[in-house]
């Protein structure tokens, strides 16, 4: 559950932020709609940096290592949560929305790639290490 309140606080705070540029800013939509774009293109570009991103050392534990994975994780759901938020106000707001099905559809392939590749690497099992030597 801790997981989902960051995650869901930005998503509010993205869609706040963009329901009152549409309402009070003109002209603001196409910005919205090309920021949509924009973390669609970033849903797919951070996660794998951030995986290889250099470390000076390796974690110290198979929790650091999962806190890791869980930090990656979080990142690519906010902007994934950000990304259709901001397609979702331009779908509802503007008429021609340029951006708005391609970064929705690119953001839920993000997800179908990723369960699929989940799929696929837990039916190849890992060879456990032998620790009594």
């Amino acid at each position: 559950m801790e997981v989902i309140r960051p995650i869901a606080v930005v998503a509010l705070i993205m869609t706040m932020i963009g329901l009152i540029c549409e309402l009070f800013v003109p002209g603001s939509g196409r910005a919205i709609d090309i920021g949509a774009g924009i973390l669609a293109v970033a849903t797919w570009t951070v996660p794998p940096l951030l995986m290889v991103r250099p470390r000076n050392r390796k974690p110290r534990s198979s929790l650091a290592g999962v806190g890791i994975f869980i930090g990656i994780f979080v990142v690519a759901a906010c902007l994934s949560a950000m990304g259709i938020s901001l397609a979702l106000l331009t779908l509802f707001f503007r008429p021609e929305a340029n951006w708005a099905w391609p970064a929705i559809w690119a953001i839920g392939a993000f997800w179908l790639s990723g369960c699929i590749l989940s799929y696929i690497a837990s039916r190849f099992p890992r060879k456990a290490e032998n620790t009594s030597k």
